[in-house]
């Protein structure tokens, strides 16, 4: 997902011994990785995890940041790559939009929908690619950029999309229209091994937070009203 967004931050207060370490991760990762990294700190006091959320792939080795969460592994030799639980992409529509146009049965009745395409730099991702493909030959379709402006535009009611779960959380009116995930792909947790400023807390930090959301991994992957 290359398309930048003002950052979000969230800093998970520690003990005031902790090491503050920086993660940065999709915009839309940092409120479920927020919700859930209480837990990290019980049981690793000696940390402090400060989320930073941006929509472009940010330079480890230059120190932009000690951890990132990302949609793909590398073939860096540098860089450590943890695979991760699985992102789901859900279609989603508003329920103002069903409520106008009627619950959908199939997935052969989206060609006779508005929808939420993305722009051809998303076309390679599993989510967007399969929206994609079910796009007719005279489909009514807005395209976006990223899964965050894609929710909102969603939510606006005009049209259905597939977005991470993850996006939907903000948005109380928007309505899975197939229960399962149309599309999954893996997260991964990485870091650079020799830009790491202490090697050994970076490596405990990105493995805790790789064991955390495979733990709660049903947030990630399904839509969690």
């Amino acid at each position: 997902m290359s398309t930048d967004r003002p950052a979000s931050e969230i800093l998970q207060p520690g003990p005031a011994h902790a090491t503050s370490l920086r993660v940065t991760c999709p915009t839309a990762f940092v409120a479920p990785l927020e919700r859930i990294v209480s837990a990290l700190h019980a049981r690793h006091p000696e940390m402090a995890l400060h989320f930073s959320g941006a929509n472009r792939t940010v330079d480890l080795a230059r120190g932009d940041a000690d951890i990132a969460v990302r949609m793909f592994p590398t073939r860096d030799a540098n860089i450590v790559s943890l695979q991760s639980a699985d992102l789901g992409w859900l279609a989603f529509a508003s329920k103002g939009y069903l409520a106008d146009h009627g619950a959908i049965t199939s997935v052969d009745e989206l060609t006779n929908h508005r929808l939420v395409l993305y722009g051809a730099a998303l076309h390679r991702v599993p989510g967007p690619r399969w929206i994609e493909d079910r796009c007719g030959p005279s489909t009514r379709a807005t395209r976006v950029q990223n899964p965050e402006v894609a929710a909102q535009v969603i939510a606006a009611g005009e049209g259905i999309g597939v977005i991470p779960s993850i996006a939907a959380i903000n948005f109380s009116n928007l309505v899975p229209v197939f229960p399962s995930p149309v599309a999954t792909q893996a997260t991964w947790i990485v870091y650079d091994r020799h830009a790491a400023r202490d090697l050994e807390l970076v490596r405990a930090a990105a493995e805790a937070l790789r064991d955390l959301m495979i733990a709660h991994a049903e947030l990630f992957l399904r839509h969690a009203p």
